[in-house]
């Protein structure tokens, strides 16, 4: 019998002892190895095992205690239950979670990607030197790499109620990031980054991730103010996927309940965007790492449509959400001191409707957002506005200048309208799956001087 199996044994057999009828218990046991480097020398090397075990507990008026603990012991499981027991006899009854009526159903039968051996830190930290060597030698201005970082994780997930659900996964991810900085002399300091993720240490683009971070940052050494103004903008697939996670509130069940969000429950079938957008929540997608199998609820995940041709189809759920709106479960519960909803892996994509054809080599004059910052103060998520520096580059005539600071400005419901082409090509992200995005017009707050 393995940890978990003895956790969530023991948490049966203390439950029975303290007479406690309806309970449920999630969490995660993670390994992490991560390294960092600077001039040559490891900077940060950490390992950690750690596990989180959150228990509910249900009193019989229907009102829901919580309660949470790294200590797996007998001991501190049993104060765990007795804990949650004893704050359900204070819980307000209204809004009590409810178990998921899909937590025993059957989870999907999806081809994983296969994870190796666990590496060692030495591994980790001598290739993640070389890898530095590698891209301060690729141009006489590369500095540093202020920000960088290689890891590998391994987590097991598991939830389990006491009406019989059980669940369990593994994943493994192994992660790489850089931030590169170059230099030249009477000009400011610029900086690209690029990020790679996969399953095992061997099927880490460590190549690409370097290619991408030299170039970027060696894109951005000649630059030059841009003119404020209105633009034809083009967002990169990890620029549309920030900003629209930062607007997630349209989707978001919970949010529109609690009246915090841009939509409302009558808005499904609504024509919120460009028809040639089109927007889903795809946990199981092949590009994404973690391919989660079930919520926090033990409900299975599944793909969500979210967004078709452009027409608001369906919010984001977790059991009591989809209950109250009377709406189909979609696997999205993120279980705390409040069943939250948010998403897994978003995939933007262009509609099958979709028939416009630009490129960027034949553009006159657009904006190209590479990277945007700031976007916890740059956004008001309630409002639908937003005002974000970013990094990026100008295109006239199909040739391309790094832009020296400028801020991008407008408001998400109207500009999901503008969107005038979405590109074939999607990229892989931590985040989701997405493709270069064309807006009509936005504003660009640059320097005149």
């Amino acid at each position: 019998m393995d940890r978990i199996e003895a956790l969530l044994a023991s948490v049966h057999r203390l439950a029975g002892s303290l007479d406690i009828k309806k309970y449920d218990l999630s969490g995660r046991v993670s390994e992490d190895i991560s390294v960092s480097v600077q001039g040559g020398r490891v900077d940060q090397m950490s390992a950690s095992d750690s596990i989180v075990v959150l228990v509910r507990v249900w009193h019989p008026s229907g009102a829901v205690g919580v309660a949470s603990t790294s200590d797996i012991s007998e001991g501190g499981l049993e104060t765990a239950l007795a804990m949650a027991r004893e704050v359900s006899t204070q819980a307000p009854r209204e809004d009590a979670p409810i178990f998921s009526p899909e937590a025993t159903a059957a989870l999907a039968d999806v081809e994983r990607p296969q994870a190796s051996e666990p590496v060692t830190a030495g591994l980790l930290a001598e290739t993640l030197l070389s890898v530095e060597q590698r891209v301060l030698s690729a141009h006489p201005a590369m500095q540093s790499i202020p920000y960088n970082g290689l890891s590998q994780q391994t987590t097991t997930s598991f939830y389990l109620h006491s009406e019989g659900a059980t669940r369990r996964q593994k994943a493994a991810r192994c992660s790489l990031y850089l931030y590169p900085k170059a230099e030249e002399v009477g000009r400011r300091g610029r900086m690209g980054n690029a990020v790679r993720q996969a399953a095992s240490f061997l099927g880490l683009d460590i190549d690409g991730c370097v290619e991408e971070s030299v170039q970027k940052v060696l894109s951005h050494l000649d630059y030059e103010k841009i003119p404020s103004g209105r633009y034809g903008v083009v967002f990169s697939p990890s620029a549309i996927l920030a900003l629209l996670g930062a607007f997630s509130n349209l989707w978001n069940a919970r949010h529109i309940l609690d009246q915090k969000s841009l939509s409302r429950p009558e808005d499904i079938g609504k024509q919120i965007a460009s028809p040639c957008l089109s927007l889903s929540d795809y946990p199981l997608h092949p590009y994404n790492i973690r391919m989660p199998l079930f919520d926090g609820e033990g409900t299975p995940t599944r793909k969500t449509p979210i967004i078709s041709d452009g027409q608001l189809v369906s919010f984001l759920h977790c059991a009591n959400t989809a209950t109250v709106m009377g709406q189909p479960l979609t696997g999205h519960a993120v279980v705390g001191a409040r069943v939250s909803v948010d998403a897994h892996y978003l995939h933007l994509q262009r509609a099958q409707s979709a028939a416009s054809e630009l490129s960027l080599e034949s553009t006159d004059d657009l904006v190209y957002v590479d990277k945007l910052t700031a976007l916890h103060a740059g956004t008001q998520a309630l409002q639908g506005s937003f005002s974000l520096p970013f990094d990026g580059w100008r295109y006239q005539r199909g040739e391309r200048r790094s832009i020296e600071a400028a801020t991008v400005a407008g408001d998400i419901l109207p500009m999901l309208k503008q969107i005038v082409h979405i590109s074939h090509q999607e990229k892989a992200l931590p985040s989701g799956a997405a493709a270069d995005v064309w807006v009509e017009e936005l504003s660009i707050a640059g320097s005149e001087s």
